[in-house]
């Protein structure tokens, strides 16, 4: 069975550490739009003391998604330009002191 959450939890029961849990052992099927419609179906039963768990788990984990991916970057030497650019600006005298 490719669910979240095994038939017989009431809408609404769904504890937020069962909805965690099960994420974290869920393998996709390979239908990716399949797949977030079940995730989006099971959120939806959420009460709202589990969703605002779930919604601050989230925010968290989108914050340090971006930061790796920023460090990522950084290292790749994707922003070196820029950086480049706002020095030689600061040199030729363009900025102003904050």
């Amino acid at each position: 069975m490719n669910a979240l959450i095994s038939p017989g939890y009431r809408t609404g029961t769904i504890s937020f550490e069962r909805i965690k849990m099960a994420l974290s052992k869920y393998q996709t099927n390979g239908d990716d739009m399949g797949d977030i419609k079940l995730i989006e179906k099971q959120i939806e039963g959420l009460d709202d003391k589990a969703f605002a768990e779930l919604a601050a788990w989230f925010a968290d984990y989108e914050n340090s998604r971006w930061d790796r991916q920023i460090e990522a970057d950084s290292y790749a030497g994707k922003f070196d330009a820029f950086m480049e650019e706002a020095l030689t600006e600061h040199r030729n005298g363009k900025t102003a002191p904050l």
